[in-house]
């Protein structure tokens, strides 16, 4: 996991402007929004491989 964040974090590039004196560096994609992402697949991907029997016919969604 620390592998494909690196992987991520390195090609996710930083861009620069100046306000006065002040330097802001702002990235492509927020690094929340790529934790987001890389634990969303985890979530996903365990979720395929377990057993689902009770949910074949049915979709339930709560808010």
């Amino acid at each position: 996991m620390h592998e494909v964040y690196s992987y991520i974090d390195f090609r996710n590039q930083k861009h620069s402007s100046f306000s006065g004196l002040k330097r802001i560096d702002k990235r492509d994609y927020p690094e929340v929004a790529i934790r987001e992402a890389l634990l969303n697949l985890i979530v996903h991907r365990l979720s395929e491989s377990s057993d689902n029997r009770c949910y074949e016919k049915k979709n339930i969604m709560r808010s």
